[in-house]
């Protein structure tokens, strides 16, 4: 029957009348029909009425029309009402119409309808509406929108969610976000993420958060990140890394500054040479002093040391890494790769006992 009458006569009804048609008449309404519907008729709009509305004639419906349905009238919406429904019209949807959505209704969802969700709406998602989001469709969201979130709900991410998330978007997170997000979905952070994640807000990290983080992403955290890091994070976060050579020397000085450096100088030889050549190998307090190991120290022993020329404060060390002791520097053909050998196997962290 209304599939019969003229786009333009809609132009004439208002909420009530719409509120007297019955739910399988509903049907009969075209795109055309509701595109000429008055925004406040819609008002008259209940879910039952909703959920006979054709998946196509949903594109009909503006931005406008959307935020006059009432929060519970929405409830009728299903995921091919939602897929069907134009990308800007997104717009008009508020905090309590999302709450009453259906979680399956979410899955209609591409990340073009997400762009267009006011910032403000999204406190009306739970943790079951992602947890039903396409993983393509979250990259749609941006930085004020993921602000946004109810904490709680940051548990329905899971880590291919967390994959498709643009990096420069969860820049405005905070740790109570964090806090809620499921371990094994961290596992989905990348490199970029974590670069982007204020700095107050990895304190949201827990010690299971940092071991399901690659060790490719962790590579990339700065100093400031690490610093507030709890105990059980920065634990996590060795457990995590098997070499700490693509870290910033910054973040390596910071993870061992309470801890005894079995790599004095963290990298630098510098103040090994000295004491070297100044002083017993051998002596209990060089060890404490350096840091290194006294096996390390004892081995030493045998190489020999010259100052270098005047005035100069290099100095050359023959013989400690397997070359030839009457080469002239330990950086004859061959040690560097010697070093590189030997030292790729030390352990930055002396074992807990």
């Amino acid at each position: 029957q209304f599939q019969n009458i003229s786009k333009e006569a809609m132009a004439g009804l208002d909420k009530d009348q719409i509120k007297n048609i019955g739910k399988e008449a509903m049907g009969g309404f075209t795109k055309g029909h509701f595109e000429k519907m008055p925004k406040t008729a819609m008002a008259g709009l209940d879910k039952d009425q909703i959920k006979n509305i054709g998946k196509e004639a949903m594109s009909g419906f503006s931005k406008d029309q959307f935020q006059n349905i009432s929060k519970e009238a929405m409830a009728g919406l299903d995921k091919d009402h939602i897929k069907n429904i134009d990308k800007a019209a997104m717009g008009g949807f508020s905090k309590d119409q999302f709450q009453n959505i259906s979680k399956e209704a979410m899955a209609g969802l591409d990340k073009d309808h997400i762009k267009n969700i006011d910032k403000e709406a999204m406190g009306g998602f739970d943790k079951g509406h992602f947890q039903k989001m396409d993983k393509e469709a979250v990259s749609g969201f941006t930085g004020d929108q993921l602000a946004n979130i109810e904490f709680e709900a940051m548990g329905g991410f899971n880590k291919d969610h967390l994959k498709n998330i643009e990096d420069i978007s969860v820049s405005k997170l905070k740790k109570e976000h964090l806090e809620n997000l499921d371990p094994d979905a961290a596992e989905g952070l990348s490199g970029g993420h974590i670069k982007n994640l204020d700095p107050d807000a990895v304190k949201g990290f827990n010690r299971k958060h940092m071991k399901r983080i690659s060790q490719e992403a962790l590579a990339d955290i700065n100093v400031e990140q690490v610093k507030n890091l709890n105990q059980g994070s920065k634990e996590g976060l060795k457990d995590s890394v098997s070499s700490f050579e693509s870290f910033d020397i910054s973040v390596k000085k910071e993870l061992v500054k309470d801890k005894v450096r079995l790599l004095g100088g963290v990298g630098s030889f510098s103040e090994f040479i000295t004491q070297r050549m100044d002083s017993d190998p051998g002596a209990s307090d060089q060890k404490a002093e350096s840091g290194w190991d006294l096996e390390v120290l004892n081995k030493v022993k045998n190489a020999s040391a010259d100052k270098g020329t005047v005035g100069s404060t290099s100095a050359e060390i023959k013989g400690i890494f397997g070359g030839d002791s009457s080469k002239g520097n330990v950086l004859e053909e061959g040690a560097t790769s010697r070093i590189k050998a030997k030292f790729g196997k030390l352990k930055i962290f002396k074992a807990d006992k």
